[in-house]
């Protein structure tokens, strides 16, 4: 999963500094973007299990990490710290991961969490469809998202890679705080003219004028030009 979310993180004009992990076994990637718009710094954690003493012991520690890196450290890193934990669920032991995230995510200090889950089929779909494609990470998930056809299949529960790459797509898009979804506007038909086709079908042309420009007074001839419809229609 570093593959991509590296990917996402280059195309969003962060930069990467080198932060040791004070944890054997767990990848870690610190992220910063110091743009003049805004200032967000994210550490980000790949693994496999959520230890019952990740929010008491691993947090204050990576939190502190941070605070004593040599090169690259600003003090507005403290009050704009988030943090993304990447769960590899495929050969997890971790139990009610489901209330370890809410616990996590809920829990105020030192950083802003999220935590993203995926197995290895939701990776292997990310990968073909981030692989070897001349264009940026938002373009792609944007464009997966906006697919009307893969959230009908994810709407309906359907079990299929398309609704495996649907869902992880959309945990990206919803976790990763800075990423936007940019809804797809449809081509609006012209309604004038479905309406005078639909009128031509029904040899009715000829009554639209006089249907606009009828006299609100006029019931009878507006209750005849009803009937002639009413019978063109049947």
């Amino acid at each position: 999963m570093n593959k991509i979310i590296r990917q996402i993180f280059y195309d969003n004009g962060f930069s990467n500094i080198e932060l040791e992990t004070p944890f054997e076994g767990n990848l870690v990637d610190f992220w910063v973007n110091n743009s003049k718009y805004a200032v967000n710094y994210y550490l980000v954690l790949y693994v496999d299990d959520i230890k019952e003493d990740f929010l008491s012991n691993e947090v204050p520690t990576y939190f502190n990490s941070i605070k004593k890196l040599e090169n690259g450290y600003d003090e507005k890193m403290d009050k704009n710290l988030s943090m993304i934990v990447c769960v590899n669920t495929t050969t997890s032991k971790t139990k009610n991961i489901t209330d370890k995230i809410f616990e996590i995510e809920e829990d105020p200090y030192y950083f802003k969490k999220y935590v993203i889950t995926y197995n290895m089929d939701s990776y292997k779909q990310l990968e073909k469809l981030f692989g070897g494609k001349d264009e940026s990470s938002n373009s792609i998930l944007n464009r997966t998202i906006n697919d009307t056809n893969k959230f009908l299949a994810f709407k309906k529960n359907e079990e299929n890679d398309t609704t495996i790459l649907y869902e992880i797509c959309t945990k990206l898009m919803i976790k990763i705080p800075f990423l936007r979804l940019e809804k797809r506007l449809e081509k609006m038909e012209d309604l004038s003219a479905v309406i005078n086709e639909e009128l031509q079908q029904k040899e009715l042309f000829t009554f639209k004028d006089t249907l606009l420009n009828l006299d609100e007074n006029n019931e009878k001839i507006s209750d005849n030009i009803l009937t002639l419809i009413e019978e063109g229609i049947e």
